[in-house]
């Protein structure tokens, strides 16, 4: 965990005062919303206990034990697509996700590769596919 980095999500200068810096629960989620919008910041937001502000210790130890445990990271990765907490992915969920990624430049380039290299892949699939159907 980098002190830098929680600097950041507190809102703080440099990273000489990390010792004394402490996070708040409104803190972390306007940064969760900034990068997410309101339903993801609100879930990822509750994971944590916020009995306290958080410093950098506690916040790095807690988030360990979040990264940890393979059912959180799972529905955390459901609720990031199940943007109107229905409990399912539906294409409007979907094109939320899309629709996030294509405001940074650096996760829509990412974003981009990814889908060609996806949609290249189901075609290939799907002109196999064709190609053995024609052959029986």
């Amino acid at each position: 965990m980098d002190p830098n980095y929680f600097m950041t999500v507190c809102g703080e200068g440099g990273s000489e005062f990390v010792k004394a810096t402490r996070l708040s629960k409104a803190k972390f989620k306007t940064f969760l919303m900034q990068r997410y919008g309101p339903a993801i910041a609100e879930k990822f937001q509750n994971l944590f206990d916020w009995s306290q502000a958080l410093d950098f210790t506690m916040y790095a130890l807690q988030l360990e034990q979040i990264l940890k445990n393979k059912d959180v990271m799972y529905q955390i990765g459901f609720d990031f697509f199940d943007a109107n907490n229905d409990e399912k992915i539906s294409e409007l969920d979907l094109f939320r996700v899309f629709q996030a990624f294509g405001k940074d430049k650096h996760y829509k380039d990412l974003f981009d590769s990814s889908v060609h290299l996806d949609l290249t892949t189901m075609v290939k699939l799907l002109k196999w596919m064709d190609n053995e159907r024609n052959t029986k």
